[in-house]
């Protein structure tokens, strides 16, 4: 004998405010989320006013073990047709027909669950006269078509090869045509709190850039009071992005960056030439509150698809997802191809949209063999190659909608394995990437006549490969986003033949845009203002160092702070200094448009992978895998002038010219120039600014990991050279080869700064 009864979840609100406490409310009650507007959110608005508002915001959904609610039977019956309290246990027990009445249920609470709570929250916000911003995903199990009621989308989460919520988020913004798609970013950023640097940032950013998003929610920015113990208060998830930061001069700059990005993001449309049914009777009958994933739908999908996203990705493609309410009206025509992971029956909307693509042309690929997440059991479900339905469902009948495919709606049944490389076969790949297609991202716009692909290292290597895009052009241009810089820009000589690849060569997180298009204007050239090849060399000896306002004493490179008895355990910013001589022809400028000088600081190099698994990171922490020269920023100043900030990754220069002299931080060398010179003053004051008239330390990376630098300066090497990664070899493995560095790249300021930093090794 089974019994079974509801009772209530037992869950309490989380971090709820003052009167918010209690019992979490009943997404599937329609009465409840009323009462909690009324009680809640309307004095709430009323006290801002509406006009003050940009939007209600509802965060992902988190209501564990919610799975049922006091008018499921009617509900229940009135939409499948047969009552469900006979059938409850085979929500626990295997038996004939358990598969099918656990999609019934499932889909039940997604639709129980976009009705009474989105929806009704939809309509609300409406009237209120402002947006709502939600999280669509998690328990209750909701759906990507359960987005559509509200104005603004968001997701959380990274991963470009996989399946983060961000990209739920993204495919549901397309398909119901909202132009922002934001994430809630930086949740867990290199945890814990304090540890993140500028380029942990920036790095995050670009996978989620890969992943549709074009609006970032920066979490989290937790109050502390001035006169807060320690470094002040602290939310456990949240990356502290605040003036607490020693970096914290250079927000504005990446600010800026993200800015840029995300602007030219919401440029015409996205591309996404693959669409990829989501399973939903399948991972609906592999729900319950004991299975893997709860009653979290998206979850469930990123485990049934596995590795079909990265397999598109890797194929030069980008893709969407569709549910079966997304079908609805949908032409076939907006995608070059349907991927359809076989797990079991489709409704008769997917079935029928299966049907019309493959008579519109399009590429219908059935993946057959188990993509190695979700295990249907034989006596539910049958391989797609065997085409007839046992009927399995509670009523002795067929599942009720749904049916296993015929011939001409599974198209071509694939292997997994072989799915990116029929993919390019059939439809042919949107952007191609020579080599390392697993580790350069590409995301693409369609601005009509423009092209616009951001491409992004997601690595820690240097990386140099080509890219071929599938849409016509005879002029291309490749640009920094960080200060709009054209790199190189060219106009093919003949459109008639197969272009040739477009070479481009990315900093370790680092990333450039390119532009394609047939206009008849002519397009920006680099270095236009005049050509010259750096003439000298130096390096810099008898560095100094000390306290903001202190005395300096001399130091020998690389210096590490920790490792200096002399450095007090409270600083958390040190001044560098030494004296370099400019010759006459570098300092009067030849013509003065191209006098510039480089401050190198030394290459940028990986963090050992084992090194790294010994850190303890939670799986969602992102973290830059590199160690570069300064241990997370540095302002530069040149005779008392600031003239900027040094942070992130950058190449050594292949485009900007007009460089004169490079300057190093090491011992002195010959091969200066004839003529006067003219001493000048560099300083570096790494780590934490003033802030307030009060400084504050950051964390120390001792907290059971391995010790690493919290400033360090590193030493440049004897001689200009640098490790250049180039094409990986088949293995994966870059193939590094030293390269003469002959150019350097021009900072904003006129001074020509190859900008480097380093989050510090935690």
């Amino acid at each position: 004998m089974l019994l079974v009864w509801s009772v209530l979840t037992g869950q309490q609100v989380k971090r709820a405010a003052n009167g918010a406490e209690g019992p979490v409310l009943d997404h599937y009650s329609a009465a409840a989320t009323r009462a909690h507007l009324s009680a809640v959110a309307d004095p709430l608005l009323a006290a801002a006013r509406p006009d003050r508002i940009g939007a209600v915001f509802c965060d992902s959904l988190e209501v564990y073990g919610s799975d049922f609610t006091v008018h499921l039977p009617e509900e229940f019956t009135r939409r499948r047709g047969y009552d469900p309290l006979p059938h409850l246990y085979l929500l626990r027990v295997e038996g004939p027909g358990h598969a099918t009445f656990r999609a019934d249920y499932y889909r039940t609470l997604s639709e129980l669950y976009e009705e009474n709570f989105v929806a009704v929250l939809g309509r609300w916000s409406q009237d209120a006269g402002v947006d709502l911003r939600i999280q669509n995903y998690g328990e209750p199990p909701a759906t990507i078509s359960s987005y559509r009621h509200a104005r603004a989308f968001e997701g959380e989460g990274w991963g470009w090869l996989g399946l983060p919520e961000t990209r739920w988020a993204a495919a549901a913004a397309h398909r119901y045509a909202r132009p922002v798609v934001s994430a809630e970013a930086f949740t867990w950023i290199h945890s814990p709190s304090l540890r993140a640097t500028p380029l942990d940032l920036k790095g995050e950013a670009h996978e989620h850039f890969l992943s549709g998003v074009n609006q970032f929610f920066m979490h989290g920015w937790p109050y502390s009071a001035e006169d807060a113990p320690g470094v002040g208060n602290l939310f456990y998830a949240a990356g502290a992005l605040d003036d607490r930061n020693p970096w914290w001069p250079v927000m504005p700059e990446l600010s800026r960056y993200l800015t840029r990005l995300g602007w030219l993001l919401r440029q015409g449309r996205a591309v996404a030439d693959v669409a990829v049914l989501v399973p939903s009777a399948a991972i609906y009958a592999e729900m319950g509150t004991g299975g893997p994933y709860g009653c979290n739908l998206w979850r469930g999908t990123a485990r049934a698809l596995g590795d079909i996203p990265a397999r598109i990705r890797t194929a030069g493609l980008d893709f969407d997802l569709l549910d079966d309410d997304a079908l609805a009206g949908l032409d076939p025509h907006t995608f070059r191809a349907v991927v359809v992971p076989w797990l079991g029956p489709l409704g008769s909307r997917a079935r029928a949209f299966l049907r019309a693509a493959r008579d519109a042309g399009v590429a219908v690929l059935t993946i057959d063999d188990d993509p190695g997440q979700v295990q249907p059991a034989p006596e539910r479900w049958v391989s797609p190659r065997g085409v007839d339905l046992r009927g399995d469902s509670v009523t002795g009948d067929a599942v009720p909608n749904h049916a296993v495919p015929d011939g001409a709606e599974l198209g071509e049944v694939v292997p997994a394995d072989r799915l990116a490389e029929v993919l390019v076969g059939r439809i042919g790949a949107d952007c191609a990437v020579r080599t390392g297609a697993d580790v350069v991202g590409v995301v693409h716009r369609d601005l009509g006549p423009v092209q616009v692909y951001l491409v992004v290292n997601t690595g820690a290597d240097q990386f140099r490969t080509g890219l071929r895009p599938r849409v016509g052009y005879s002029r291309w241009a490749l640009a920094d986003p960080a200060h709009g810089t054209v790199l190189d820009a060219r106009t093919l000589e003949r459109t008639d033949a197969a272009p040739p690849w477009i070479e481009v060569e990315l900093a370790p997180y680092g990333a450039q845009v390119l532009i394609t298009g047939v206009a008849d204007e002519p397009w920006p050239a680099p270095g236009e203002q005049g050509v010259r090849p750096r003439e000298e060399e130096l390096e810099i000896s008898g560095w100094s160092a000390g306290p903001a306002e202190g005395p300096l004493r001399p130091v020998r490179l690389p210096h590490v702070w920790e490792s200096d008895d002399e450095v007090p355990a409270h600083l958390d910013s040190l001044r560098y200094e030494a004296v370099v001589t400019i010759p006459e022809n570098v300092r009067t400028g030849e013509p003065a448009s191209t006098a510039q000088v480089l401050l190198d600081l030394g290459p940028t190099q990986p963090i050992d992978p084992d090194a790294l698994a010994e850190r303890g990171l939670p799986p969602q922490s992102f973290r830059a895998e590199v160690d570069t020269p300064v241990g997370e920023v540095a302002e530069v100043i040149i005779d008392g002038s600031s003239v900027g900030h040094l942070w992130g990754t950058a190449l050594p220069d292949r485009h900007h010219r007009g460089t004169a002299c490079g300057v190093r931080a090491g011992r002195a060398r010959r091969g200066w120039g004839r003529g006067d010179r003219t001493p000048h003053r560099v300083g570096r004051a790494l780590g934490g600014l003033a802030r307030r008239g009060r400084r504050y330390r950051t964390a120390r990376p001792h907290r059971g990991d391995q010790a690493s630098p919290r400033g360090a300066v590193s030493d440049a090497g004897p001689a200009a050279r640098h490790h250049n990664g180039g094409e990986r070899t088949p293995g994966g493995a870059p193939t590094r080869r030293p390269t003469r560095v002959d150019r350097w790249p021009r900072g904003s300021d006129g001074l020509a700064t190859r900008w480097r930093a380093s989050p510090r090794r935690r």
